[in-house]
C-alpha cells in the first residue's frame, strides 16, 4: 500500500493533464458533457471526480452530496476553487460566477456509527451549462454504491496506517488484501504468428469480473480479433457498478487466446494491453479497473511486460522524445525518482528519502549546524568518548527530524491546498528568518551572548540533570530550534518533499517522508558528534576560528534568503561588503611578521583573493549586474551589457516580437515579451487565441522567489539561438509568487511542480508537448534544442 501511495504522491507533483477538443453543433448528453467518477480513498474519505467536456462547465455551488445509508454521515466537502466566469448564474442571469472547468476533484470525509457497515450509497447533485452554446442544463443526479472495507481493514487511523507500513518492512503480517499485483498475477504468451494467450494467475479468496476483462493495442497497423473466453463461475455478489446482482467471475487462474493481424508486413513488434477488474470477496473490498501493458515481439518470439513507447508510436515518439542529453539536472533527478517509485522496492523508496537530506546536508542551509554540534561536543570536557559524543549528536538530529516529521504530518493532514511554498517564501517570513541568522552570525563573532532566560534555564538543567546524559534534553531542544531556523532555507528540494508528503493526505505517511529527509540532514552530524570527543582539540583559538567561519557562513545565508526581497543593486553591495570586511578580518592587510606561520600566510593571501572578488562584486552591482557568482554578467562595463543586463536595449526588445502586438498586460523578460495570465481560464483563453492565429504557445511559469528564474531572464531569453526559435511562440507567464488558491488550482491543473522554474509548450493544435517540458535550469543551447523539437511538424 505504501508503495503505491508514494506512487501516488509523486505522481501527484510530476504528472500533468491534458487539453481536450471537440466540437459539436449541438449540446452533449449531460452524463457526457460531466462524467462522474467516485471511489473510496481511505477508511474515512471519499472522492468525487467530475471530467467535463471542453467549453462546458459546472457550478460550484451546485455541487452537494447525500448519504442514503443510514449510519453513515459525510462531512463537508473540500471544494477546490474555481474560476470566476461570467456568464448564466444558476438562476438564468448574467453575472460572475465561479464554475469548474475541464476537470474538478471534490474530498468528502465521512463516518460510520457502525463500523460493520460496508455498503455506502451516495447521491451526487450537480448542473452545469455548455457556455459557447449559451444553454444549461437541469440539475443531475448520480446515485454510486459503495464498498467500503469492514472494521478488520480500516486503515484510517494512525495506528493502522503504522501496522501498514511495518508490513511493507515485512516486521508483521496480518490479513490485510493483498497488493493488486499479487492477487491478479497477468501474463501474456505469443502461442504462434497469430495468437497471443492472456492469463492471469489468481490468488485464493479473490475473483475477476469476466466482463472487465478486455484487451487493445496501442500499435497502428495491428487489429485484434475476438477473445476466446472459457466459462466463468456465476455468483450473487456485487456488480462492477456497485449493486448486487448475478456477476460472472473467474476464481481459478484463467487463459484467453487473442488473435491478431498484422495490417503493415514491416512490424516487428506491437504492444497489447489487458485490462481487468476484481475483487478480495472475504474482505469485501473490490479494487479499481486495472490495465497491463506487454510488449510483444514477434522477431524474438518474446513477451515482456510494460509498453515500449518506439513501439508502440514509432512516428510520434520521433517527434516528442526528449534526447536525455538535454534534460536539466532537476528533471534527471525527477526522471531516476520516477522509476524509483514504479519499479524500486519499499526499502529503496525509503533510502532514497534519506539520500536526498543529505545530498541538501552539503548545501550552505546546514553549515551553521556543524559548529553548534561541535560546540556541544567540545563542551563536554577533556574526556568526551565518542560514544558520549555520538549519542549527543544523535538525539540532536533526532530532534532535528522529528521537527521536520512533525511538518509533514501537518501537510499530510491538510493537504497540498495550505500552499507551503508560498508562505515559507513570504517577503515578511524571509525577512524575520533573515534577520534571526544575522543576529545569530553577530553572536559568532563575540559581540553578545545568546542564551535562555535564567528562570527557563535553570528549569531546563533540573529537568536533564536527572538524566542518564545529563544534558540530553537540551540538546534535543536545540535541534528542534535548529530545524525551526534551518528549515526554510532548504530550498526546492525541501519544498518537493513537503508536496509529496501533502499529496499523500496521510498524517502518518507525511511523517515519516520529512522524518527520513531530516533524519538524512542531520548525518554528517553523526560523524561529527562520533569523531568529536576523540579528534577535535580541546575548546581554545580555534573555537573563535570556527565560530567566525560559521558566522559568516550564516550571513552569507541570510543574504541568499532575502535575495528576492531586496533591490539588485542593494544586494550586490552587501555581498561585496561581506566579502571584503571577511577578508580584513582574514589579515588580508596586515603586516607579515617574519614570525608568522605559512598557514597564516597562506590565511593572508586567501584574504586578500576574497578583498578582491568583493571588489569586483560591488563594481559589478554598480554597473546592472546582479548575480553574484558572475558579477560582471549584465554589467555596464562589459560590451555585451546592451543585450544581457537588465536594463535591455530598446532595439532588441522592439524586435523580439515573438509574442504578437497586444493591449494586455505584459513583462518584457531578457528581451521577450510574455503575456501575464494568473488562473487556467487565462491559460486556456490565450492558448486559443494563439493557436488561432497562427501561433504555438510557450507557458513559463515565474516567482519573485526563485532564483533559477532570473537566470532565464539574464541566460537564456538573451540568447539570439532562443529568440530565433520561439519567433512564432506566444510567450505567456504565470506569476506564483503569491502561491494564492488560483495559483495553486493552475499549478494542479496543469501538473507541474509546485517550485518554479517550470516550462510548458503548446502546439498549434492547443496540445501540450509533455516530453518537452523544462523543469529547473538548463543552458541556451539546450533551451533552444528542445523548442525546437517542441513544436517540430
Amino acid at each position: 500500500m505504501i508503495k503505491s501511495l508514494l506512487l501516488r504522491s509523486l505522481l501527484a507533483l510530476l504528472s500533468s493533464l491534458s487539453v481536450l477538443a471537440h466540437a459539436a453543433d449541438e449540446p452533449l448528453q449531460a452524463e457526457q458533457a460531466f462524467r462522474v467518477e467516485t471511489k473510496i480513498i481511505n477508511d474515512n474519505t471519499l472522492s468525487t471526480t467530475w471530467t467535463i467536456a471542453p467549453d462546458y462547465y459546472l457550478y460550484r455551488s451546485k455541487i452537494r452530496f447525500e448519504s442514503l445509508t443510514p449510519g453513515i454521515e459525510l462531512g463537508a466537502a473540500k471544494f477546490p476553487a474555481g474560476t470566476q466566469h461570467h456568464g448564466l448564474t444558476p438562476e438564468g442571469k448574467e453575472g460572475m460566477v465561479e464554475v469548474y472547468f475541464k476537470t474538478v476533484t471534490i474530498e468528502i470525509p465521512f463516518s460510520r456509527k457502525d463500523a460493520t457497515l460496508t455498503n455506502l450509497k451516495l447521491i451526487a447533485y450537480s448542473q452545469g451549462c455548455a457556455d459557447k452554446l449559451g444553454i444549461c442544463y437541469p440539475p443531475q443526479k448520480r446515485e454510486k454504491n459503495l464498498i467500503l472495507a469492514t472494521a478488520k481493514e480500516t486503515k484510517g487511523t494512525a495506528l493502522s496506517s503504522l501496522n501498514s507500513f511495518s508490513k511493507q518492512l515485512g516486521i508483521q503480517n496480518d490479513d490485510s488484501p493483498l497488493p493488486v499485483n499479487q492477487a491478479f498475477q497477468a501474463n501474456v504468451i505469443l502461442v504462434d504468428n497469430k495468437t497471443v494467450r492472456a492469463s492471469w494467475r489468481i490468488a485464493a479468496d479473490y475473483y475477476l469480473y469476466r466482463e472487465k476483462i478486455k484487451f487493445d493495442s496501442s500499435t497502428p497497423g495491428v487489429e485484434l480479433g475476438k477473445p476466446q473466453f472459457p466459462a466463468g463461475k456465476k455468483k450473487h455478489g456485487i456488480t462492477p457498478d456497485g449493486k448486487e446482482g448475478e456477476v460472472e467471475t473467474y476464481v481459478d487462474d484463467v487463459n484467453i487466446d487473442i488473435p491478431f493481424t498484422l495490417k503493415d508486413s514491416k512490424l516487428t513488434s506491437f504492444v497489447l494491453t489487458l485490462h481487468s477488474q476484481g475483487c478480495a470477496e472475504k474482505r469485501g473490498i473490490c479494487y479499481p479497473p486495472q490495465k497491463n501493458p506487454f510488449t510483444v515481439d514477434l522477431a524474438k518470439q518474446s513477451v515482456m511486460p510494460g509498453a515500449d513507447s518506439k513501439v508502440a508510436a514509432p512516428v510520434q515518439a520521433a517527434a516528442e522524445q526528449v534526447d536525455d542529453d538535454s534534460l536539466t539536472q532537476q528533471e534527471r533527478v525527477a526522471n531516476k525518482f520516477n522509476k524509483l517509485f514504479k519499479e524500486g522496492s519499499t526499502f529503496l523508496i525509503l533510502l532514497s528519502l534519506v539520500g536526498v537530506g543529505l545530498l541538501v546536508a552539503f548545501t550552505a542551509c546546514m553549515y551553521p549546524m556543524i559548529p553548534i554540534v561541535t560546540s556541544i561536543i567540545a563542551g563536554q570536557g577533556e574526556h568526551t568518548s565518542a560514544m558520549k559524543g555520538f549519542t549527543l549528536s544523535l538525539v540532536y538530529v533526532a530532534a532535528f527530524a522529528v521537527v521536520f516529521g512533525i511538518v509533514g504530518a501537518a501537510m499530510g493532514f491538510w493537504g497540498e491546498q495550505i500552499g507551503i511554498q508560498g508562505f515559507l517564501q513570504h517577503p515578511i517570513v524571509l525577512s524575520v528568518f533573515a534577520i534571526i541568522f544575522i543576529m545569530l552570525a553577530f553572536a559568532m563573532f563575540g559581540f553578545y551572548n545568546v542564551q535562555m532566560p535564567s528562570s527557563i534555564q535553570s528549569k531546563l538543567t533540573e529537568i536533564s540533570g536527572k538524566q542518564q546524559g545529563g544534558t540530553l534534553f537540551g540538546v534535543a531542544i536545540m535541534g528542534a530550534l535548529s530545524a525551526l531556523i534551518i528549515g526554510p532555507c532548504g530550498g526546492p528540494i525541501t519544498f518537493a518533499v513537503m508536496t509529496i508528503a501533502a499529496a499523500s493526505n496521510s498524517v502518518v505517511l507525511g511523517f515519516i517522508y520529512m522524518f527520513l529527509f531530516g533524519f538524512g540532514m542531520g548525518l554528517p552530524l553523526l560523524l561529527v558528534g562520533a569523531g568529536g570527543g576523540t579528534l577535535l582539540p580541546r575548546a581554545g583559538d580555534w573555537m573563535n576560528v570556527v565560530k567566525g567561519v560559521a558566522g559568516v557562513i550564516l550571513l552569507a545565508v541570510a543574504l541568499f534568503m532575502i535575495s528576492s526581497v531586496l533591490p539588485e543593486t542593494l544586494y550586490m553591495m552587501l555581498w561585496a561588503a561581506l566579502f571584503m570586511i571577511s577578508a580584513v578580518y582574514m589579515g588580508a592587510f596586515d603586516r607579515i611578521q617574519e614570525s608568522q606561520t605559512g598557514w597564516l600566510k597562506f590565511w593572508k593571501g586567501l584574504g586578500i583573493v576574497i578583498f578582491i572578488y568583493g571588489l569586483i562584486v560591488f563594481l559589478g552591482g554598480l554597473t546592472g549586474a546582479r548575480n553574484v557568482l558572475d558579477p560582471l554578467h549584465g554589467s555596464k562595463l562589459l560590451a555585451q551589457a546592451n543585450v544581457a543586463g537588465p536594463a535591455m536595449a530598446k532595439s532588441l526588445i522592439t524586435s523580439a516580437s515573438a509574442t504578437p502586438a497586444t493591449s494586455k498586460a505584459t513583462v518584457v523578460k531578457g528581451g521577450l515579451t510574455f503575456i501575464k495570465i494568473k488562473s487556467s481560464a487565462d491559460v486556456h483563453r490565450e492558448v486559443a487565441q494563439a493557436n488561432k492565429a497562427g501561433h504555438t504557445v510557450m507557458l513559463d511559469f515565474y516567482a519573485d522567489w526563485c532564483v533559477y528564474c532570473k537566470q532565464f531572464d539574464d541566460y537564456i531569453f538573451v540568447d539570439p539561438n532562443v529568440q530565433q526559435a520561439l519567433a512564432n511562440t506566444t510567450l505567456l507567464q504565470a506569476d506564483v509568487t503569491a502561491m494564492d488558491e488560483t495559483d495553486l488550482a493552475l499549478i494542479k491543473e496543469m501538473g507541474a511542480p509546485p517550485q518554479p522554474p517550470t516550462i510548458l509548450f503548446f502546439k498549434l493544435d492547443g496540445t501540450e508537448v509533455k516530453s518537452a517540458r523544462i523543469i529547473g535550469i538548463i543552458d541556451a543551447t539546450k533551451f533552444a534544442a528542445r523548442v525546437n523539437k517542441a513544436f517540430v511538424n
